[in-house]
């Protein structure tokens, strides 16, 4: 995972900035995380959204929900953030 990084819960929204990030970067920064690191956290029930398009999906989460999954996920994953 992260070597070196903290514990340290995602970036409070402010009061104008949008509920919605709309991209792997936009998540990965949130998270302050790498973009491949937050697409394997996908995989241990990070929720994010896609919309599907012709070809592709984009994909999309919400503050709310990835400030409530990050608070479960920090307390349970012991050992992920040392």
């Amino acid at each position: 995972m992260d070597a070196g990084k903290s514990q340290s819960p995602p970036n409070r929204p402010h009061a104008a900035a949008p509920e919605s990030l709309g991209s792997w970067k936009e998540i990965a920064a949130y998270l302050r995380r790498d973009e491949r690191t937050v697409q394997r956290w996908q995989n241990q029930g990070l929720p994010v959204h896609r919309h599907m398009h012709k070809k592709r999906a984009s994909v999309y989460a919400f503050r709310s929900e990835i400030d409530g999954w990050w608070e479960a996920y920090a307390t349970t994953a012991t050992g992920w953030f040392g």
